[in-house]
């Protein structure tokens, strides 16, 4: 069981940091790494949580930048 969880997980951390040449990303809807990492974001801006919090869309627009930096 813990195989196939440090498995899973080396699979994504290779995925965030686009070395994984296996990637299943670009077969999905969002393409890329890039388009994937807004749309978390933009959902994530979406959550009562942050709807609270002031400026969370314009953070959320912000974020895949962030990452990249």
């Amino acid at each position: 069981m813990y195989r196939n969880v440090g498995s899973a997980i080396i699979i994504s951390i290779l995925d965030v940091f686009e070395k994984n040449p296996y990637s299943r990303i670009p077969n999905t809807n969002y393409k890329n790494i890039s388009n994937l990492r807004k749309e978390i974001a933009w959902e994530t801006a979406r959550t009562d949580r942050f709807k609270r919090e002031r400026n969370s869309y314009t953070k959320a627009r912000k974020f895949n930048e962030l990452i990249c930096d």
